[in-house]
């Protein structure tokens, strides 16, 4: 595959979101990671940031609010049919580091918080135009609007500083500090629930990204806490106590915190504004949640009457009864009571105990305060929806038996009822955080589905919910994981863009482009890599037609080099198979040839001409080899003559009796020149040689009687005719012989006839 090839993927700009019209042609591992054309003048704080579409998802209604450095829009969420505020950045201000910081400070600061009490950020991104924010819509107005028609009755302001202590104690836990907190930052719904918003100020405490120097005022003057007038870098969660205390004030005395007077709250409250608007921020509330307690008991312990009862009067329905009854005869209330001290028995009117002498009042009035406490921290658990926690406390409450503590009974009976009231109603809220988590999945918007299943109590995460086929916490576990296998498959696709590795690419964007189908740039370098890998089966088919014509020229390195060149990613057991042929007879055509060399070289030409022609067979154009080969035949064919000549004349040998002579030539044949017949003639020449020196001494010993020829030279004899071979010498031994015996027997025919 050419360079050229990689290049045209390589330039592409990977993850650039979705293209603007004329973009689509930019390759991908370009530097730029956004589309658009305004991209070159932003600051990098949001260069990671897909450009989005907003009109795709979003019908624009109207406009919610203008200022100066942006808009609140109010708009249609199509996948979700609901009511949502855009909150823009537009014009001078969207290029400016310092307001996207902000913007993006905030977005991601609320983002990360879900709570009834505070405007939940559904999505935040850029458009091509800036930065924007999704947020809920809230309907009901601001609290400084409600504030302009003058103080809130108690119980409400309290209630509604009590949930904002929530929604802040949520925000704090997160180490998130809003350094702005106001009645026009607090919004209510058309049910009257406040929402903390505007976190535009908010700081987070474990990064603040250099945003607040030291020595810089920020916020509101009249809401500001002491420290934070000085300098903004010294807040910290006890600065929001202060500003939430002082936006509690105008709650409740329906004057602005720019100048406080205690005289203008009721008496209940003066301790409770007393410490939390101290200029010492050690000094101060140091929760939220401590706060707010505060606030629910100094209401509770103001509410309940410590007086004295009238001797024989009902502490519950008032009726006078003789001093002697120990049952209302009204409604048969309990008249005795234990004492608060040593738990004796004793008529509920008296103030001191006639067992101890303990005095009831005081020890009533503090038995007051710490259920006040224990009914604020139920009520503070319940904001928190920690169900469980808070009907714990209720039900211990319920059963408190002392007649002067009955109206805990009352209060926990509706506070049960108000648990299971709040209960179902979170619960119907979390359904449909889950049905809405499930068009959000739908729609592979994987963070935006995490972001409203975490709005449900942790408390409910393991409850089926009504109409949910899946729990929560099921469904949380399978998104974040889906989100955590798209951010992870991501990142390797960038990594390996970037590093221009792109053999084996393609399944794991088509992966990628399984979790987030609609992302044009996973798509545009789909399409890029599924070209690529057709150019590689293309390049590979071509390789392997190349090498087999390569291989049947016996050109095997050239074979292998080609085929070497074909991508890992398209190679197949056939490649691999071609490849590993070429590859051995190559390697076998380089060992012969070596042999050959090393034979040539020590002049062993024993077998040579076999090798030598097995590696023609393998490298039939090489004209060395060839002439050896050559050289190899003529020279084998004189050793052949030789060979003939020597066997002609051994056997000429053995035909005349000249065994020694015959065997001393065929034992120089060596190799595998000496056949079956060389080593028979051999065996002959040497068993003839013996029986020809034991025949010939027989012979040439043998007596002249008148005896037949010896045994061993009849013998030998027999094998000179079975071979056809003729001794010359043994004959004349033998005529000699003959001649005795004709002699010896002459001799003896003369004596007989003399005789």
């Amino acid at each position: 595959m050419s360079d050229q090839d990689d290049r045209s993927l390589s330039d592409e700009a990977t993850f650039a979101g979705r293209a603007p019209p004329g973009r689509a042609e930019v390759s991908l591992s370009d530097e730029r990671t956004l589309g658009g054309a305004d991209a070159a003048g932003l600051d990098t704080v949001i260069d990671d940031i897909e450009v989005v579409d907003l009109e795709a998802r979003y019908t624009i209604e109207g406009t919610l609010g203008q200022g100066g450095m942006g808009a609140v829009l109010l708009a249609t969420d199509r996948r979700l049919d609901r009511k949502v505020a855009i909150k823009r950045i537009l014009g001078e201000a969207a290029r400016s580091a310092t307001a996207i910081q902000r913007f993006l400070t905030e977005a991601k600061a609320i983002a990360a918080l879900n709570h009834p009490n505070i405007v939940q950020i559904y999505d935040y991104g850029r458009a091509k135009d800036g930065p924007f924010l999704i947020m809920e819509f809230v309907d009901g107005g601001s609290l400084a609007q409600r504030c302009k028609a003058g103080a809130l009755p108690l119980d409400e302001a309290i209630d509604l500083a009590c949930q904002l202590c929530d929604g802040l104690a949520k925000a704090h836990d997160a180490g998130i500090i809003h350094r702005d907190i106001k009645p026009a930052n607090v919004l209510l719904s058309r049910d009257g629930l406040p929402k903390l918003t505007d976190f535009g100020l908010a700081k987070a405490e474990a990064s603040d990204h250099g945003m607040t120097m030291t020595g810089a005022v920020m916020g509101t003057p009249d809401f500001m806490p002491p420290e934070q007038r000085r300098d903004a870098s010294e807040v910290d969660a006890r600065s929001d106590l202060w500003s939430l205390a002082a936006t509690v004030y105008q709650m409740v005395s329906g004057r602005s915190p720019k100048i406080i007077r205690f005289d203008q709250v009721p008496a209940s409250l003066t301790g409770v504004f007393g410490k939390a608007l101290e200029d010492d921020k050690a000094a101060r509330y140091q929760t939220a949640r401590e706060f707010r307690d505060a606030l629910k008991t100094s209401v509770r312990t103001a509410s309940v009457s410590v007086g004295p009862l009238v001797e024989g009067s009902c502490p519950s329905c008032g009726t006078a009864n003789d001093a002697a009854r120990k049952f209302c005869r009204g409604c048969g209330a309990s008249l005795v009571a234990p004492c608060l001290s040593c738990s004796e028995t004793m008529a509920i009117w008296d103030e001191i105990c006639g067992s101890c002498g303990a005095k009831q009042a005081p020890l009533l009035e503090s038995s007051r305060a710490a259920m006040a406490a224990r009914q604020a921290e139920a009520e503070g658990l319940l904001g928190d929806l920690h169900f469980d926690g808070a009907r714990t406390i209720a039900t211990e409450l319920q059963a408190e038996g002392h007649p002067k503590l009955g109206h805990l009974r009352e209060w926990a009976e509706g506070f049960l009822t108000k648990i299971d009231e709040t209960r179902s109603r979170e619960a119907t809220r979390a359904a449909g955080l889950l049905q809405e988590a499930a068009k959000h999945e739908q729609a592979h918007d994987y963070q935006s589905a995490i972001t409203a299943l975490q709005g449900v109590p942790v408390s409910l995460h393991d409850e089926r919910l009504p109409q949910s086929r899946e729990t929560v916490a099921t469904a949380l576990y399978r998104v974040e994981r889906l989100q955590a296998d798209a951010k992870r498959l991501e990142a390797v696709v960038r990594k390996r863009v970037a590093a221009k590795s792109f053999n084996g690419l393609l399944p794991e964007v088509e992966e990628l482009l399984r979790l987030w189908p609609e992302r044009e740039d996973l798509q545009r370098v789909a399409f890029q890599l599924i070209e690529r890998h057709e150019r590689l089966i293309s390049f590979r088919d071509e390789a392997m037609t190349a090498a087999r014509e390569l291989m049947e020229a016996h050109e095997y390195e050239a074979a292998v080099e080609k085929l070497a060149a074909v991508g890992e990613e398209v190679r197949t057991p056939e490649v691999e198979e071609l490849q590993a042929t070429a590859s051995g007879l190559s390697a076998e055509a380089a060992e012969l040839k070596a042999a050959i060399r090393q034979s040539v070289a020590g002049k062993n030409y024993a077998g040579l001409r076999e090798t030598v022609e097995h590696y023609l067979s393998l490298k039939p154009q090489d004209a060395e080899a060839e002439k050896l080969r050559q050289s190899l035949l003529a020279r084998e064919k004189r050793l052949e003559d030789a060979h003939q000549e020597e066997l002609r004349l051994a056997r000429e040998l053995m035909g005349a009796a000249s065994f020694g002579e015959a065997f001393a030539i065929l034992e120089k044949i060596t190799g595998a020149r000496v056949t079956r017949d060389i080593e028979r003639d051999m065996h002959l020449c040497q068993s003839l040689r013996l029986l020809q020196a034991e025949a010939c001494l027989e012979t040439r010993t043998a007596g002249e009687k008148a005896a037949p020829q010896p045994a061993v030279a009849v013998r030998y004899t027999e094998a000179l005719e079975s071979i056809g071979a003729r001794d010359r010498a043994f004959d004349e031994l033998e005529q000699q012989r003959l001649q005795r015996r004709a002699k010896k027997l002459f001799r003896r025919k003369l004596l007989i006839a003399a005789g």
